[in-house]
């Protein structure tokens, strides 16, 4: 596969971002979980989050890993 080509789509520039701002999110959900100090409820809501943050960013990584596979077949 070509990186550059890959790299050059708009798609995957936005989903690598999109990536990076799930990571920020469930990097500090996880942090505010495990540092404690919140209700249950809050707990409650924050694990909602984080699973949902976690469904979002599989879903991303499966679009990424098709469009690679689109990029990997020449133009017609």
């Amino acid at each position: 596969m070509n990186a550059r080509l890959f790299l050059r789509h708009r798609e995957v520039r936005l989903s690598l971002m999109s990536i990076l701002g799930q990571l920020i999110l469930i990097t500090f959900t996880s942090v505010k979980l495990v540092a404690g100090g919140v209700s249950t409820e809050q707990d409650l809501v924050l694990v909602l989050v984080l699973i949902g943050f976690a469904f979002i960013f599989a879903v991303t990584i499966l679009r990424l890993r098709n469009l690679a596979k689109i990029t990997d077949y020449p133009e017609i």
